[in-house]
């Protein structure tokens, strides 16, 4: 070997050329093939010396000669030293490959260096030899341990064989051969192939990772002998070398970073890329057997050494600074230390990788995600992986928490978090600068995070990451938070949007867009015009500017104006956007047509006539700036009309202006054909000649009088057939060539007259082709564009194809069958895809005389940055959208909801951090609730914050009190417009939850309000335009406040208090405050959300069901008002002025009333009913009459609204309605006191029309709640009973049995109302079932239904009890009305399953009593049955006739 290792050499770059191939590559080529050839022979001999010595041999067999020991470890240097001879022609091949193919065959000169003229060959070659020495070292290894055992047993000395004449006694290898074998074939070999089989080797001849390996292999019952047998050769080869392999591996880390190193660099001075990873997993297992077989004190030393931190003073210079030398656990410390201050001071090199040309086998096969996911990658910086996978796995063997608090690991994690985790802007700054070129790998990600997540083993560090996190990414004070850019975006997954593999940006398609699309990709890929576009200021003109008054014309040119801006964001986007596609949607509004509107998305158009019509309105648009001739720069060109007299030969020309040629299709084999028909003379009579005066004969031609820069062909085949009288599409075979010679179509060429110009200034190539698939009524648009890479070197050109969001490599070789047309086959039709526009480029670029106004930067080069002709408010709004796509590329992975995972499990068992919560609570339902397939997380995560928020109030403080401002839009987000029901119950949870534990402690201060409390933004007492004033209060909108002296059933002194409506805005309490502002307000808008609306109102329901406290203060804020408005829609009459407003939600102001429900779908109003009967159920409602009294003693409204001094003493009854909910009746029972309802408040939920509405709700499940209204409203009411009564007597004799489920649960309830009016409600009710039964008695569902409900109110009296009053009301009405129910059982019509229900009805409604006699008398056909009365029974003798 050289003098100094491998290491030290190219560490050092004294290795040129390498040290190895000091012969010549040709003689050391001949060497190892001859080298292959002896391994062929001796491998077999090995196997069969390993398979001896194992007590594998055959029986029978014939002795032979085993090699002796000398030989054996000659026979291993001689591997070492071919192992290393071949991985350095590996890796000089593999650097020479694309010069060796290039350069022409050499003549074979007598030494050899024919053989490399195929470096593959080569390099193959080499390859299969590494491969085979790597693989003959175990056998070897086999056999030297064998060796060594014979000599341990015989007392260490040496056989007689062994001493042989000339025999080397050298019993081990030179360190630095080894660590040269292992350097050269692990790292510096470009072959994945050899790296991964040296790793496996030296992984079994050193015996790393052994223990694992065994009890593995003891968990799978292998035999006792193999895994003794592997242990015994990997300990016999680690003692026979003699070499610290911990050592050996540490010392190769400097090959991972050379000095001066960079990515794409030259292969013999670097690893190839990934090369080192095999070296760093050998290197942790390493470390971890290491580590297993120290002593407690070793690692308890460590552990304290470790613990006084990386020396962080010192300044690391890396190309002088070798890793140390590391023999075992008391140099992880140092070994530590180095990396720490290596990752520092190491910048990272990666970058995105764009392929720009892809394969074109794989552009047939695979779709474009297919094709964005094989391609689209990065450029990895595994030196820095692989160093922070080390420093991981060395805090994971240490895991002492003082370490990771150790002085200046709070430093290195901000390097960790700033650099290598996070390295994108902060959501608070305005970046400068594109942040593609420092983006991370995921690998680097990765890597990164599961570090952080070590030292989050310590509270300190959670807080510190956290709060990094926090200031960086989640700043609350920032624009970007909250997200209001994803408010439709749910099921998000932002790798899938990533620019296209090809470096180019699609345009979204908004509904029929594919003509503006295709176009308009052409014009960007046209440098001249696109620099021209991005470099103008357009300027708006004032209505004044215009002459005359003409406010029509300064409306058309602002609207020129805005599209001319509109497409400078498109073309910047499409040159700088990280992001697949750009959204068109404001453009094609900015576009007005020829009448004046704005382009509809979902119409098709000609994109020829767009054409015309974009060029108009674009050049409207440029008229006031000094680009406005650049639409002629690039497209201008002259047409020539030529009329020519026969007689005198006096020629009238007249030209005119042209940006496109139309040539015909029909008939013509390729354009060359169109172009002669176009330039064709035509025979005409009758012209008056000018000169002559006379009419002639002449003859008339059309040519080309100027040539454009850029030449678009437009190809007719749409035409107008007159026989079918409609427009068809022509799709024959029409050719077009790559090179274009437009000369013989000029009026220099036609007119000889007429002066010759340059050559190449008639040369054209073909650069774009506008395809057109379908037919002529519908069809689709895309295009295939020849341009360089976006950035790149302009000479290398490829095609691609734009369709639409969709970029891709196109294959040039099937042009012809996706652009010519016609038949694929002999015997097909005709293709429906073709070219329809040419783009053709000249090759001598010539511009029009248009003076000193065009820059001479207009030029058809590439400028290669950007900000030298984008607006700087442009440039840093699209570096801003890039950052913040990178960033959700970050955040919506699923790598970083994988770290934050960890570190919430980390924190299960201590006290959260508060900046853990706030920065989970702000991960989940700022980004996570927006990701794809990501459920299982997101109900993790929802536990999690449960869990947390119940446990502490300081969290949930925040919490609501953000959500009051900043973070008031993530109710309407996620509660109104996510589109997942499972992600809205979800976010609801996590708010009861969070309501649950601080109404407690925050309800003795709803009712305090104070201006300095006030929210942000309130709109309280302003107005929207349009719309009354909110907010306009009055005595009618007080709750009554009745509370009593005694608490007897019989009439007691009561004193009358008024409590008026609540400014939750200015409360207190942030519960109040955030019902208020946050859900409350929210209602304004709930109606266009009909779908979605069900969970808001459960987390209302669920703040009023904490209490009865809630429930009061929700009706002093006006939403029983909010809730019946809702529900009625435009029908509740409720007038603004009597909401309860906090925020104005203005766009909701300015929307029609959308209906709730269509044909297809009703709304769920079940959480919105729960609620209205959880508030009405907490007050009493009073009848309308009654309010005169409360009035007339009714004190003025305090607009303090606390509660009125001065009442009256009445005699009342003390009484609690039944009707009211359990915390209601606690608090009547606890406190001797009741609420009335508001007189506005109960006047709207007595009407008919709400009343109607919720008897007919179409859901069952509704039917509790709404009985639980009804009872409430018709108790102590007469008047309301009677409506209820009519209009669900409506209902059962009008619809079906599923259509009055709910109006018959509400009239069985109101059975078992008991109070003043119970004998006229009872009456009311059986008056109305019995009205309604004959006329469902021929609907056998109906009827069932009808007769069930009365046997259900029979069937729960008790036996020997009188029961209900209107059980006992309801028995004696059947009995005393039997005659009628026996008449409809004797109905013909009746069906046998209503009898049966008529029947059960009478045998319910017989008297319930002890029977004296079981026997029946029958006397003259009546039938006697007697019962005898028990105490507080019912006795009741009826004597029926036999036929009844």
């Amino acid at each position: 070997p050289p003098n100094g290792s491998v290491v030290e050499r190219i560490a050092t770059m004294n290795s040129s050329p390498p040290a190895y191939l000091a012969g010549g590559e040709a003689d050391l080529l001949v060497s190892l093939r001859c080298a292959n050839s002896v391994l062929r022979i001796v491998s077999p001999f090995l196997r069969r010396d390993v398979r001896a010595g194992r007590g594998g041999a055959r029986s029978g067999t014939v002795s032979r000669p085993k090699m002796e020991a000398w030989e054996l470890w000659e026979f291993v240097r001689c591997l070492l030293f071919t192992i290393c001879w071949s991985c350095t022609l590996q890796q000089n091949q593999k650097a020479e490959t694309s010069d060796t193919s290039a350069a022409p065959k050499k003549e074979d000169s007598g030494n050899g260096e024919n053989l490399l003229q195929n470096s593959a060959m080569c390099f193959n070659e080499s390859v299969s030899i590494a491969c085979k020495c790597l693989s003959l070292l175990r056998p070897v290894a086999a056999l030297l341990s064998a060796e060594k055992a014979k000599e341990c047993r015989n007392d260490g000395s040496v056989s007689p064989v062994d001493c042989k004449e000339n025999a080397p006694l050298t019993r081990t290898l030179p360190t630095t051969l080894i660590s040269d074998s292992m350097a050269l074939s692990l790292v510096l070999t470009p072959a994945p192939i050899v790296r991964n089989c040296a790793e496996s080797v030296f992984r079994s001849l050193f015996g790393i990772n052994q223990a694992a390996n065994e009890s593995h292999a003891a968990e799978n019952g292998d035999g006792a002998h193999g895994s003794s047998g592997a242990a015994d050769t990997s300990s016999g080869f680690r003692e026979l070398f003699s070499v610290n392999i911990l050592s050996v591996l540490v010392s190769l880390l400097r090959l991972g970073d050379l000095p001066g190193r960079r990515l794409g660099g030259d292969a013999r001075s670097k690893p190839p890329s990934g090369s080192c990873s095999g070296m760093f997993q050998l290197l942790e297992d390493a470390l971890d057997e290491t580590w297993r077989e120290e002593s407690n004190e070793t690692k308890l030393a460590t552990c304290t050494s470790m613990a006084a931190g990386p020396d962080v003073t010192d300044s690391l210079d890396r190309a002088h600074c070798p890793p140390p030398v590391c023999k075992g656990a008391d140099d992880f410390p140092s070994l530590f230390r180095w990396i720490v201050q290596t990752i520092k001071h190491s910048p990272s090199r990666e970058f995105r990788r764009m392929d720009s040309i892809l394969d074109a086998d794989l552009s047939k096969r695979t779709s474009a995600r297919t094709q964005h996911s094989q391609q689209q990658s990065f450029e990895v910086d595994w030196f820095l992986v692989g160093l922070i996978r080390l420093g991981t796995k060395i805090l994971s063997l240490v895991n002492d928490e003082k370490v990771l608090v150790a002085p200046g690991m709070a430093d290195f994690i901000r390097v960790l978090f700033g650099r290598f985790a996070f390295n994108l802007s902060s959501t608070s700054s305005r970046p400068s600068s594109l942040p593609s070129s420092c983006c991370r790998s995921p690998q680097m990600r990765e890597a990164t995070l599961a570090m952080l997540k070590i030292f989050c083993d310590c509270d300190e560090n959670v807080k510190a990451i956290c709060q990094l996190l926090l200031d960086n990414h989640y700043n609350l004070s920032s624009e970007g938070i909250p997200r209001k850019d994803l408010l439709h975006e749910w099921r998000l997954d932002p790798s899938e949007r990533r620019k296209s593999v090809t470096g180019f940006v699609g345009m979204k398609n908004q509904g029929a867009t594919c003509y503006l699309n295709s176009l308009l990709q052409q014009f960007f890929l046209i440098p001249a015009l696109r620099q021209g576009i991005l470099s103008c200021k357009p300027e708006t003109l004032d209505n004044g500017e215009c002459s005359n008054g003409d406010k029509d014309g300064a409306k058309s040119n602002t609207s020129s104006s805005e599209m001319l801006q509109h497409l400078q964001r498109l073309f910047g986007n499409l040159l700088l956007s990280e992001r697949r596609s750009f959204d068109t949607k404001d453009l094609v509004k900015s576009i007005h047509g020829y009448d004046g509107q704005s382009l509809r998305p979902g119409e098709q158009q000609d994109v020829d006539e767009f054409f015309g019509l974009f060029c108009d309105r674009l050049e409207t648009a440029l008229k006031p700036t000094p680009q406005r001739n650049i639409l002629k720069d690039v497209f201008g060109g002259k047409i020539s009309q030529m009329i020519t007299c026969r007689k005198c030969g006096n020629v009238s020309e007249r030209v005119e202006d042209s940006l496109a040629i139309s040539v015909d299709v029909q008939g013509k084999k390729s354009i060359l054909e169109s172009f002669a028909s176009y330039i064709q003379k035509e025979h005409i009579q009758g012209y008056k000649c000018d000169k002559c005066q006379t009419k002639e004969d002449a003859v008339k031609r059309c040519c080309v009088s100027f040539l454009p820069n850029t030449l678009i062909v437009h190809m007719k085949r749409f035409e107008f057939d007159l026989e079918s009288m409609r427009k068809v599409k022509i799709n024959t075979r029409c050719t077009f060539p790559m090179d274009l010679d437009m000369k013989p179509f000029t009026k220099e060429y036609l007119t000889v007259s007429a002066e010759d110009k340059a050559a190449d200034y008639y040369q054209y190539y073909l650069r774009g082709v506008l395809i057109h698939s379908g037919t002529a009524d519908s069809g689709h648009y895309y295009s295939i564009a020849k341009s360089a890479q976006l950035g790149g070197d302009s000479s290398e050109c490829s095609w691609y194809c734009f369709n639409d969001s969709t970029v891709t490599s196109f294959d040039l070789s099937t042009l012809h069958e996706e652009a010519f047309g016609g038949q694929s086959s002999p015997n097909s039709l005709n293709k429906p895809y073709s070219a329809y526009l040419l783009i053709y480029e000249r090759r001598h670029v010539a511009f029009l005389e248009t003076g000193t106004e065009l820059p001479a930067s207009y030029k058809y080069n590439r400028v290669k940055d950007p900000r030298v002709f984008l607006s700087k408010g442009l440039f840093g709004d699209i570096c801003q959208d890039n950052s913040r796509f990178l960033r959700d590329q970050t955040f919506f992975d699923a790598t970083y909801s994988t770290f934050l995972v960890g570190v919430a499990n980390n924190a299960k068992n201590t006290c959260v951090p508060v900046e853990l919560i706030k920065l989970v609570t702000l991960h989940v339902f700022e980004n996570l609730v927006h990701s794809k397939d990501r459920n299982s997380q997101l109900e993790s995560f929802t536990s999690l914050l449960c869990s947390w928020y119940s446990q502490d109030s300081v969290a949930c403080s925040w919490l609501l009190d953000t959500m009051c401002e900043k973070l008031r839009f993530w109710v309407a987000k996620i509660l109104l417009n996510c589109d997942i029901a499972g992600t809205r119950a979800l976010f609801a949870r996590v708010l009861m939850a969070v309501l649950r534990k601080l109404v407690v402690e925050s309800r003795a201060l709803y009712g305090i309000e104070d201006e300095e409390f006030a929210v942000a933004s309130s709109c309280s007492g302003s107005h929207c335009q349009g719309e009354e004033e909110y907010n306009c209060r009055d005595d009618d909108d007080d709750i009554i406040l009745k509370v009593f002296a005694q608490r007897q059933q019989e009439p007691c002194a009561a004193v009358t208090n008024r409590v008026g409506r609540a400014r939750f805005w200015m409360s207190h309490s942030v519960c109040a405050r955030f019902v208020g502002v946050a859900l409350i307000d929210s209602m304004q808008s709930c109606e266009h959300h009909w779908r979605r609306f069900d969970h808001l109102f459960q987390v209302v329901n669920c703040f009023a069901s904490c209490g009865f406290p809630e429930s009061i203060y929700l009706i002093r804020c006006g939403l029983i008002l909010r809730l019946i408005d809702i529900y009625l829609g435009e029908a509740s009459g409720v007038r603004r002025a009597s909401f309860v407003v906090g925020c104005i939600d203005k766009d909701a102001c300015g929307q029609r009333r959308p209906k709730i429900g269509d044909k297809y779908s009703d709304a769920n109003f079940h959480p919105l009913l729960s609620l209205l009967s959880t508030l009405i159920r907490s007050c009493v409602v009073i009848p309308e009459e009654e309010w005169s009294d409360s009035d007339s003693d009714s004190d003025d409204f305090d607009d303090s609204s606390t509660a009125d001094t001065k009442g009256r003493n009445s005699k009342e009854v003390f009484c609690c309605p039944p009707t009211l909910t359990d915390e209601a009746k606690s608090a009547f029972e606890a406190q001797s006191k009741t609420f009335v309802l508001p007189r506005r408040d109960a006047a709207l939920v007595s009407t008919k029309k709400f009343v109607k509405k919720m008897l007919g709700e179409p859901s069952t499940a509704n039917g509790p709640v709404v009985s639980d209204i009804v009872s409430s409203i018709c108790y102590d009411n007469l008047e309301v009973t009677e409506m209820v009564c009519s209009v669900a007597k409506g209902f059962l004799v009008d619809k079906r049995a599923d259509d009055f489920k709910v109006a018959l649960k509400a009239l069985s309830d109101l059975l078992r109302l008991n109070d003043a009016w119970i004998k006229q409600r009872i009456e009311k009710v059986f008056h109305t079932m019995a009205a309604a039964l004959p006329a469902n008695l021929k609907y056998e569902k109906e009827s069932k239904l009808i007769l069930s409900s009365l046997q259900n109110v029979l069937a729960t009296r008790t036996k020997g009890d009188h029961g209900l009053p209107c059980e006992v009301m309801l028995q004696n009405y059947l009995l005393d009305n039997m005659g009628a129910i026996t008449r409809q059982v004797r109905e013909p019509n009746t069906s046998f399953a209503v009898r049966q229900a008529l029947i059960s009805v009478m045998h319910a409604s017989l008297p319930l009593g002890k029977i004296e006699d079981s026997s029946t008398r029958i006397n003259d056909g009546k039938v006697q049955t007697k019962y005898t009365a028990e105490p507080g029974g019912i006795v009741s003798n009826q004597c029926l006739n036999t036929n009844d």
